[in-house]
């Protein structure tokens, strides 16, 4: 997946405009739970001459709590020719999830006094590892139970018979 973000000079250098992101999520089928191991992203600047930053950032909670998982992270613009993709990645320990994932990938200007509307960054090969778990359904935890249950008046019944 590649796509283009818009970080307009309404950025100011340094600065993070929370409204101003990319948004994707991720959601395990019924009966299942999403275990999260990595995130990795592909990102430059088209501007030859400036460069832009970005963070990556991710919620379970519909964003009343969110993890930064990368940044702030340059994304430099090539010096001639084509615009050179830098990798990003990191770890991920996000285990259990039933509810979805929100992942926001937030861009900013980080140049002084810039006024073009069109700063830009570029994304590509955006990749979420991980796994999708069968989860156990109550009736299937209560078979255990009861399983673990009856071996364990087994083996009591037999360490008491002389």
């Amino acid at each position: 997946m590649r796509f283009v973000q818009n970080v307009g000079a309404n950025t100011q250098q340094g600065s993070l405009d929370a409204g101003l992101f990319a948004e994707f999520s991720l959601t395990a089928e019924a009966g299942y739970s999403l275990n999260l191991t990595g995130f990795s992203i592909d990102a430059s600047s088209p501007n030859i001459t400036q460069s832009r930053n970005f963070f990556v950032r991710y919620s379970t909670d519909d964003w009343s709590t969110f993890s930064e998982i990368i940044g702030p992270t340059l994304a430099p613009g090539p010096s001639v020719g084509p615009i050179p993709m830098t990798p990003v990645s990191t770890d991920l320990a996000v285990t259990n999830l039933t509810t979805p994932v929100k992942f926001r990938i937030y861009g900013y200007n980080n140049v002084t006094g810039s006024t073009n509307p069109n700063l830009a960054l570029h994304y590509d090969n955006i990749v979420v590892t991980g796994s999708a778990v069968p989860e156990l359904s109550p009736a299937s935890l209560l078979a255990v139970a009861l399983v673990v249950g009856s071996l364990s008046i087994r083996l009591r019944s037999r360490g008491s018979s002389p």
